[in-house]
Formats: structure tokens, sequence, C-alpha cells
């Protein structure tokens, strides 16, 4: 098989994986709640409104709470940011590396398929930055409805939205990294694909009960 076949096969076995994982954690979320990390910090995190709004002195905690949000939200996004600028100042640079990898390895090279790498890569650093970036908005805007009374089922509902943006740009941001092993080699892809989902099970798997 030449090179070019050989690499897209392995692609689409990865890009497989990870919808036979999200296939199996959707179904497994459906049967049994409680086993979800979303679902079990979703109630965490309306049961902390509630608790912050029912008593007025609990303001400035929950001001703080949400700026520690804020700050993990805003890191993350920097540092997509930043990659992802690396990557298209840097882009001629890591040719030369993979090429050079592949050479002192002997290992066969599919040019053709740089820009595809580079593309991917950067697309998983952007949507980072993006669902980080929309987490930050929704955060602040928390931070006004948190002062008002009456106002904990809306300020619940724009922290949980805040929550899986999140969530969703760390486990993006974690994507960029098979396509990283990929500049270097379509096997080591596969076995970076098969670590992330290890770490998106251990992110996905309640650790406590909802209840």
């Amino acid at each position: 098989m030449n090179p070019v076949g050989y690499e897209l096969l392995l692609l689409s076995a990865a890009i497989g994986l990870l919808a036979i994982y999200r296939w199996m954690h959707s179904r497994r979320e459906h049967l049994d709640p409680s086993v979800s990390a979303r679902k079990v910090h979703d109630r965490v995190r309306a049961d902390w409104v509630e608790a912050m709004t029912r008593t007025p002195a609990n303001g400035i905690l929950a001001v703080q709470t949400l700026r520690n949000s804020v700050m993990a939200a805003s890191f993350l996004a920097s540092t997509a940011a930043l990659a992802l600028a690396g990557t298209m100042a840097f882009s001629s640079e890591v040719d030369r590396l993979s090429t050079a990898w592949h050479r002192a390895h002997g290992l066969a090279m599919a040019t053709e398929l740089f820009p595809l790498k580079v593309f991917l890569l950067m697309s998983a650093f952007f949507g980072a930055f993006l669902l980080c970036s929309l987490s930050i908005r929704l955060y602040n805007h928390a931070g006004y409805a948190v002062a008002v009374q009456d106002r904990g089922e809306v300020v619940a509902r724009y922290i949980n939205r805040a929550g899986h943006l999140y969530g969703n740009g760390l486990r993006v941001f974690y994507l960029a990294f098979p396509v990283v092993a990929w500049l270097f080699d379509a096997t080591m892809m596969l076995a970076a694909m098969i670590g992330v989902l290890w770490i998106r099970w251990q992110l996905d798997t309640a650790e406590f009960p909802a209840d």
C-alpha cells in the first residue's frame, strides 16, 4: 500500500475509534446518567447556585468562584491561541522536522498529506480557543446575574452552559495530540488517539454519584 493510502487508512481508524467512543458514552449516559460526569457536574453547579443565591453573604464567595472559572477558561484559550499562532508561524519548520524524522527512521512519508495535518492541527487549536472564549462570555454574564435575587435558575443555566463549553474546549484541545503525533508517524497518531480516548473516559466518568 502506498504511503498516502496507509496514512488515510489509519486516520479513518482513529476517527472511527472516536466515533465509537462517542456512541458508547452517549449510550451509557442515556442508560445510567449517574455515571456521566457532565450530568453530575450540572447537578453540583445547580446546587451551588442555589446555595449562593439563598444567602446574600455568599456574594463574595460566588464572585471569587466564578473568577476562578474565568481564569481557567482564559488560560486554556490563551494556550490554544499561542499554539495556533505557533503552528501558523512555524509550519515550514515543522515540515522540515517531520521530513528529517521520517528519513532518520527509514519511514515512508506522504508529503501530499502535510497540508491536511497542519489544517487539522490548526482546527483543533482554533476550536479550543473558540469554545473557551464562549465559556468566558457566559461566566461573565453569570457574574452579573448571580447578585440578582430570584435569578438562580438563569445563573445555573449560564454556568452549566459555560461548563459544557469549557469541557468541550478541553476535549478538542486534547485532539491536537494525535495530530502532532501524525506529523511523525501515522501509527503514533493511532496510539495517541487511543491514549486521548482513555483520558476522555476519565473525564467523562463521574467520580461520585449524582445523589
